[in-house]
């Protein structure tokens, strides 16, 4: 029964730890993308300091 609650903690605390590694990627990806934008509308308008 102790074996069993410690593979069940390790397994959720995988699982916890994939989902944060996959939300820091994603908020990469997404910042990555403003940053692209923001870029991007900056050298359109030539007049603005970027």
């Amino acid at each position: 029964m102790v074996e069993l609650q410690e593979s069940l903690i390790l397994y959720l605390g995988m699982k916890v730890m994939s989902t944060f590694e996959d939300r820091i990627r994603i908020a990469r990806m997404a910042r990555d993308s403003v940053d692209k934008k923001s870029k991007s509308s900056c050298k359109k308008q030539s007049e603005a300091p970027c």
